[in-house]
């Protein structure tokens, strides 16, 4: 049993992950793919501290934690792909910043904590 089923309600939520970067064939950009998958995970409002952390300009894009055994990933700009996209409840959220907790693994704790930030419109 995972901390999260402990302690939190989880709430099945789609992960939209880039598969493809956007490259050039012949002068012509292929467009950039996605595969979507159900995750679950529980999502929270941040703390107060967490807030102040973020820089200034993200403080207003609606951050939340989301705590899930999944492994998101944030950009990746030497491959060129894209932050994972988390949809809950309609509402598309950007993976900002991932805090790896697999070393609590051995005792079946194994999780991640995951700030993620409103997707701009």
């Amino acid at each position: 049993m995972s901390i999260i089923n402990i302690f939190t309600v989880q709430d099945n939520m789609t992960l939209k992950r880039q598969t493809t970067a956007s490259v050039s064939v012949k002068g012509t950009y292929q467009p950039v793919t996605r595969s979507s998958i159900i995750i679950t995970g529980s999502i929270q409002p941040i703390t107060g501290k967490e807030l102040l952390d973020l820089p200034e300009a993200q403080r207003t894009r609606h951050p939340r934690t989301i705590y899930t055994e999944t492994e998101l990933r944030t950009e990746d700009k030497t491959n060129g792909l894209g932050a994972d996209i988390i949809e809950h409840d309609g509402v598309e959220y950007v993976v900002y910043k991932v805090e790896d907790f697999s070393e609590w693994d051995g005792a079946g704790l194994a999780h991640y904590a995951v700030t993620v930030l409103r997707k701009d419109e």
